[in-house]
């Protein structure tokens, strides 16, 4: 509502505002403008329409960190893998997730920083059952709650039920990485498992 001046009364009167182009500070038509945001303008005076070009993923903001990278105000990564359909053995690289449709051998890089992520997600459809394994290169190996797998090539993980994910994280530069998240059972040093001593004994 607003308060107008009404010539033909001579009186003040209430006019009601019916839809936002109608405000004073606001643009006059919509025509153009299809698909586009609201934000206000660069002198802080109006409303306009803006396509959002410049900012369309959280990489673009100031204060996110950019994929591979550190957000340097809270030293943290949010990284979304970027996910990718696999059929074959092959070696994992950092900030990927994969989506494994047929048995495959996946081995770990042999360079990682601290805080990178790799997931990994066996395909759970038709009547095939797909089981993949994690290996490691010379040195690596992985923490899996209070269980680790003994080091370099010979040990790794091995899923033992249709469709398990696994979620990893660098927390040793280059070697050591930790399950963040797991679906499904998984044997570990194709069923030797080494028990951690003293605690995480890394």
């Amino acid at each position: 509502m607003k308060i107008r001046y009404n010539p033909f009364t001579g009186k003040l009167q209430w006019v009601s505002i019916e839809t936002f182009l109608k405000l004073s500070d606001t643009p006059a038509s919509y025509t153009g403008s299809e698909n586009k945001f609201v934000r206000v303008n660069a002198g802080g005076t109006a409303l306009e329409f803006h396509s959002g070009a410049e900012v369309w993923s959280h990489e673009d903001l100031d204060d996110m960190p950019d994929v591979g990278g550190t957000n340097t105000d809270h030293d943290a990564r949010y990284i979304p893998l970027n996910w990718v359909e696999i059929n074959s053995n092959q070696t994992a690289e950092v900030g990927k997730g994969y989506i494994i449709t047929a048995n495959a051998r996946i081995t770990l890089p042999a360079t990682a920083s601290v805080g990178d992520l790799i997931g990994f997600q066996a395909l759970n459809v038709g009547d095939g059952d797909v089981f993949f394994t994690i290996v490691h290169p010379a040195g690596g190996r992985t923490i899996f709650g209070h269980m680790a797998t003994v080091p370099g090539s010979p040990g790794n993980l091995y899923s033992a039920d249709r469709g398990a994910s696994l979620l990893l994280c660098c927390i040793i530069e280059d070697t050591v990485w930790n399950v963040v998240s797991s679906v499904g059972n998984f044997m570990l040093n194709e069923g030797i498992m080494t028990e951690e001593s003293g605690g995480s004994g890394i």
